[in-house]
């Protein structure tokens, strides 16, 4: 697959933030699962560094891939 081909069928979230007051309610995993379907490709990255403490991504429906 060349460069153009990947650009084209992915997407990027690179951050999530959810205001302290509004955190433990569900709100990021429910703008995650609500943001997947308007990214327009195949494939949605979403680098996370913390998401072993926090795994809201997968709860969202993404896979993990990698550690």
């Amino acid at each position: 697959m060349s460069m153009k081909e990947l650009n084209e069928k992915l997407s990027i979230i690179s951050r999530v933030v959810v205001h302290p007051k509004y955190r433990t309610i569900g709100l990021g995993t429910k703008l995650v699962r609500e943001t997947l379907p308007l990214a327009g490709t195949p494939y949605v990255e979403m680098p996370a560094v913390m998401a072993k403490y926090n795994p809201f991504a997968e709860k969202a429906g993404m896979q993990k891939i990698a550690k």
